[in-house]
């Protein structure tokens, strides 16, 4: 009777917590990749449930991604169960030597200090007859569950802190990692990341190279894919990991196109961090481009029903990364309709349609703005999508009168909320609403920025079903535009 071994890596959230820094965030999401790569390697030729292992995986980088997961099932021969034990021992020793710790430090200590900070579970079971999907749900299960051991790590000295010399030590420090990762000399920053590789922040006049105040911010993005167990009782599950990997492939593609820095990207998951504004799109383009890539990997597999959710925080660079970090895995959680926000205008039933994009905007002034865009609502998505690319940093905003302009529309959709109740749904009085109270010679060569506004508010009310959330949409894109389009930091 065939038996399988299931494994579960953790606690990814309690590590990456302790990051300091960009690369000590992407070092610490790394490691668990790095973990599992290593942890499996003798096995990787087994029989796998969950997810897809391939020679790919370990023959080629991914620009810095972390491809391997924190759950692995596989059918195992006799004698694994034993040998995994032994070999998880080897890795962590491994590990430990690369470990860069004062010469006087014994290797064993390291080794002591790093296992009881990582939870590394595994069972075997027999399979019996029992149906492949019931199976992986009964191990995933017991995983869940033994996950639930918590670890207790003693107080250590500073000194003596391993894995925060790791992660938030110099680069030198975590070579091995970006050796095996593939990145190269050098970890981006977060400034290089939000201002496209220039560390130089200067906005005034006279500088050669003046930089605009959006590029001292940068979007820290968490994705997941929705409806993915529904998905999985309806298909092979070797032909979901094909199509996953494949989205994984050209997600990294994607990413790095926008100037981004992918962080992990394995299966249904990602995490990453991307300027804002890069090249002629906005960052909700970049996040189009990945929904498209997604359904595209999908359905070459025949599946339909997944969908991916977004969550995006976008912060000034000096705002703490770890609660910006926390404030994107939250956002994701909204998305994916597991609750709702506190005080939001939404209605419920959008947060329950998953498939959502919840982005938050932190300007340097404290103020903060988040909204929800639902990737179902086809209409609003497009003329959303086209307008953050449109107007940002071209016809409308690119001089001071611009902006003005643009500040002085969304004082008024907050300030004329009873009356654009009453003509949100009807477009010819929306447009009348724009034409009566920008009807000045000046307003003129805005004429279509206006139009293409009230297309949006009327589109989103009517598939939103909800006035609230088409006018806290449409007043979160121009917010955003603003942000872009401004030559001063607030």
């Amino acid at each position: 009777m065939s038996k399988y071994i299931s494994i579960t890596i953790g606690p990814i959230t309690r590590v990456i917590s302790k990051a300091q820094k960009t690369r000590g965030m992407w070092a610490a999401s790394y490691l668990f990749s790095y973990l599992a790569k290593e942890i499996i390697r003798p096995f990787k030729d087994r029989e796998f449930l969950l997810p897809l292992v391939n020679d790919e995986m370990y023959r080629q980088t991914f620009n810095g991604a972390g491809v391997f997961p924190d759950r692995f099932i596989f059918q195992a021969i006799e004698g694994d169960f034993e040998k995994l034990k032994a070999h998880i021992n080897d890795v962590f020793a491994q590990l430990a030597a690369n470990v860069d710790c004062p010469q006087n430090d014994d290797t064993k200590d390291v080794e002591k200090n790093l296992r009881q900070i990582f939870k590394v579970y595994f069972f075997e079971q027999e399979r019996g007859n029992t149906e492949e999907r019931a199976f992986i749900e009964q191990c995933e299960h017991t995983l869940s569950l033994l996950e639930e051991q918590d670890t207790f790590v003693p107080s250590v000295a500073d000194d003596k802190d391993y894995l925060s010399r790791l992660i938030n030590g110099d680069m030198a420090g975590m070579r091995f990692l970006m050796n095996d990762a593939g990145i190269g000399e050098r970890f981006k920053s977060i400034v290089e990341i939000s201002s496209e590789d220039s560390p130089t922040f200067s906005c005034k006049k006279e500088d050669p190279n003046p930089r605009r105040p959006y590029e001292r911010y940068i979007a820290i993005i968490y994705a997941d894919g929705d409806s993915m167990t529904t998905a999985l009782s309806k298909v092979k599950t070797s032909d979901l990991s094909e199509a996953l990997f494949e989205f994984n492939k050209s997600a990294v593609n994607i990413i790095n196109g926008f100037d981004g820095q992918p962080v992990f990207v394995g299966g249904d998951d990602l995490f990453f961090f991307a300027p804002i504004f890069h090249k002629g799109k906005s960052i909700f383009r970049l996040l189009q481009d990945l929904d498209e890539a997604f359904h595209q990997a999908l359905k070459k597999k025949n599946i339909d029903g997944p969908t991916l959710s977004f969550g995006v925080s976008v912060t000034y660079y000096k705002f703490p990364m770890s609660e910006a970090v926390i404030l994107s895995q939250k956002l994701l959680g909204f998305a994916k309709g597991r609750e709702t926000l506190e005080n939001n205008r939404f209605e419920k039933s959008v947060f329950g349609r998953k498939n959502n994009v919840l982005f938050s905007v932190q300007k340097h002034s404290g103020h903060t703005r988040a909204a929800l865009l639902h990737k179902g609502c086809t209409k609003t998505l497009e003329l959303f999508n086209n307008m953050a690319d449109k107007y940002t940093r071209l016809s409308v905003g690119n001089d001071d009168n611009g902006n003005k302009m643009l500040s002085s529309v969304m004082h008024n959709l907050r300030e004329h909320e009873p009356v654009l109740f009453n003509a949100i749904h009807d477009k010819d009085l929306l447009k009348n609403y724009f034409a009566n109270y920008y009807n000045e010679d000046g307003h003129d060569s805005y004429r279509n920025f206006f139009c293409e506004l009230a297309d949006l508010l009327y589109v989103a009310c009517a598939e939103y079903g909800d006035e609230y959330s088409a006018l806290d949409l449409s007043y979160s894109l121009l917010q955003f535009i603003h942000l872009v389009n401004s030559k001063r930091d607030e």
